[in-house]
């Protein structure tokens, strides 16, 4: 009892003679002084975005209570810099001075997102002197509304306990916008004529660029570009562009087509157009010509895709699964499939016709593909999946390209 009465002694004396205590709450250390109001209570101010602008407390400057004072004047605390490119760079040079009484101590704070940095060319200015605050800014993607700040913490009683702010403001885009984005899909490849497509590679960056380099990884696919009007142009809110027609030869695989477009975009900054990137795109395609699949019962298989699954199994059983065949053949023509070509190499594909269906200018096989007992375990689906190309010597269809997926164990 004795020493809880010395405790309680020695807490009112250091209220009475001012001493500052402190006490926890919540987790945090918070000064209070002898009248009990906190004085250096740590908080966080955020803007309408919720991102952080300042911390109060801690080694922020902070002003003097009597003066003299800094004063930090800065004519023109925010830049408009327009459209800028994704994936590039920008700075921008504010210039600061100290027109008060008092060293202007400043310190940078936490901008509002990581793609900007800035620094002091001063952390002190003294009366009468000239500073600058260099900041950079990368996007990391596209906005029409892109804005960030960047806080400065002083001991200027005119920006505390809020911090002096620079902003930025503008709009970030890709060099160029396609339509359609990423996957250009040419749908039902035809079996008799070129099959035609056309997509869209415009700025809403540039008034002029050029497209160069314009190559399909097949022979097959031929290319040609040509302006947008006007009227397509202020339909994408572009401000140059081009229409770019594909035609596709009817010669191409039976099956599921996919091969790249790829394309380099050149503008009058030479150290940009070098520095960019081929785009490439994805064509994708169906072509089912005159060999027709048709799954037999339990066997998935996705005509769109040209897909046959062989699901899960254990490996030292192997797995087997038919599909027929059906062939339209021209008149006075035998059909006959010369080379079966598969990947990985164990696995097995056969075509075997049958003899007993008889109707004119058709005929029908079982396709077999198997895995045999023993093979080695793995998982071939997706982009890994197995690759079959059954090579034939029907004029319409010299080439039917499947893919199988299975995962065996």
């Amino acid at each position: 009892m004795k020493l809880l009465g010395n405790l309680f002694v020695a807490s009112l004396l250091a209220v009475v003679t001012g001493a500052v205590v402190f006490y926890a709450t919540r987790g945090e250390t918070v000064e209070v002084d002898a009248k009990g109001k906190k004085t250096h209570a740590p908080f966080v101010k955020r803007d309408s975005n919720s991102a952080r602008i300042y911390e109060q407390g801690g080694d922020r400057p902070r002003p003097s209570k009597q003066g003299p004072h800094p004063k930090l004047v800065c004519e023109k605390n925010l830049f408009e810099f327009g459209n800028m490119e994704l994936g590039t760079e920008r700075s921008y040079t504010f210039e600061i001075r100290n027109e008060g009484e008092a060293d202007l101590v400043m310190k940078t704070g936490t901008p509002t997102c990581k793609c900007t940095q800035f620094e002091l060319s001063k952390p002190v200015l003294k009366p009468g002197e000239s500073g600058k605050i260099f900041l950079t800014w990368k996007p990391v993607s596209e906005s029409p509304d892109f804005a960030q700040r960047a806080p400065v913490h002083t001991n200027d009683p005119n920006f505390f306990p809020e911090p002096f702010l620079l902003e930025i403001e503008g709009s970030v885009t890709k060099v160029v916008t396609i339509r359609p984005e990423e996957v250009w899909d040419l749908g039902v490849i035809a079996d008799s004529q070129p099959t035609k497509f056309k997509g869209a590679v415009f700025s809403r960056l540039f008034d002029d660029f050029k497209l160069s380099d314009l190559k399909c990884s097949s022979p097959n696919v031929s290319t040609s570009i040509v302006p947008m009007d006007k009227e397509q142009l202020e339909r994408e809110g572009g401000r140059s562009g081009y229409v770019v027609t594909l035609e596709v030869q009817p010669d191409v695989a039976v099956g599921r087509f996919s091969q790249e477009l790829s394309f380099r975009v050149e503008t009058e900054d030479a150290e940009a157009t070098s520095a960019r990137d081929p785009i490439t795109l994805e064509l994708t395609g169906r072509k089912y010509g005159p060999i027709e699949f048709v799954p037999t019962f339990g066997v998935r298989y996705e005509k769109a895709h040209s897909y046959v699954d062989l699901g899960e199994f254990y490996a030292a059983k192997g797995k087997e699964v038919k599909l027929l065949a059906f062939i339209s053949c021209d008149e006075g023509t035998e059909f006959a499939v010369t080379d079966i070509e598969v990947n990985p190499s164990f696995l097995d594909v056969k075509m075997v016709e049958d003899k007993k269906f008889k109707i004119k200018n058709r005929k029908r096989y079982e396709l077999i593909i198997s895995v045999p007992p023993g093979s080695p375990r793995g998982t071939y689906e997706a982009k890994n999946s197995a690759q079959i190309v059954i090579r034939t010597n029907h004029p319409r269809g010299k080439e039917v390209k499947l893919r199988s997926g299975f995962v065996s164990i």
